[in-house]
């Protein structure tokens, strides 16, 4: 078992999307096609996290990006500090299969609320800031959830 990393600053596997980039699949799969588009987004982020919940520790999160407007969703994967190799196997492989990806490793920046995640297409890095902590609503009555 992989114990927490002491004296370092916060990490965690996650899978980060901006609104931009959920839409289209949302609008595009036959459970959310007539749903307003960002309603669609909350709901497709609600069925992931029910879709990995009972394999392992998951959670769901709105974001916010630093230089850039709107927001997106974060679902994170296993507990804080724990290595990937750590995450309950059957959780991990659902996600992979589920996102075609390996989750990104997301850092705290320092002391600040801001966190960092290489990004994906680029050599840089993506600073993220929590927009709402789990349990609570997120428009439409739709619900960030947490373990």
């Amino acid at each position: 078992m992989s114990h927490p990393r002491k004296n370092k600053n916060q990490t965690f596997w996650a899978y980060i999307y901006t609104m931009e980039e959920i839409i289209p699949y949302a609008q595009n799969s036959r459970l959310f096609a007539n749903q307003p588009p960002e309603h669609a987004a909350h709901m497709l982020a609600d069925f992931v996290y029910y879709r990995l919940k009972p394999h392992g520790p998951v959670r769901l999160y709105i974001v916010g990006y630093e230089g850039r407007k709107g927001h997106g969703i974060m679902l994170t994967l296993g507990y804080p500090n724990q290595d990937l190799d750590a995450v309950p196997l059957r959780l991990l492989r659902r996600a992979i299969r589920l996102f075609r990806a390996r989750p990104r490793i997301v850092i705290q920046d320092g002391t600040s609320r801001w966190y960092k995640s290489p990004a994906v297409d680029e050599n840089r890095f993506d600073k993220i800031q929590f927009e709402d902590r789990p349990e609570r609503p997120i428009g439409a009555g739709k619900i960030v959830h947490g373990d």
